[in-house]
């Protein structure tokens, strides 16, 4: 069993499907606050301050993960769109193009005593 530090549907569904047993526990992080910079380490630093609000606010009773993704289109970072035209705009933007996803992750399990 583990603990998914995570509200994302998709997150859940994942790991559903693939048989692991998890509780579903999300954690308070405003991703706002990290400046963009290179996709790798802006999706590193949401990542690890995800796991820092996990480690704050529950107890290490069993391993948890955590993690975010990103997309990446002509150089840019695209986050979640805040409306229909932004999201088509984001479309339109991978549209014929390349497009990088990027997503990081930390386990940590609970050590042994």
């Amino acid at each position: 069993m583990i603990a998914l530090g995570s509200t994302s549907a998709t997150r859940a569904k994942i790991l559903f499907q693939e048989g692991v047993k998890f509780v579903q526990r999300g954690v308070d992080f405003d991703e706002g606050r990290v400046a963009l910079k290179a996709p790798n380490d802006y999706v590193f630093e949401i990542t690890k301050g995800k796991f820092e609000a996990y480690m704050k606010n529950y107890k290490l009773d069993m391993p948890f993960v955590v993690a975010d993704t990103v997309v990446v289109a002509a150089g840019q970072i695209l986050l979640k769109a805040k409306d229909e035209q932004e999201a088509l705009k984001m479309l339109k933007l991978q549209s014929g193009r390349s497009v990088e996803i990027i997503t990081c992750m930390i386990y940590k399990a609970k050590t042994l005593e």
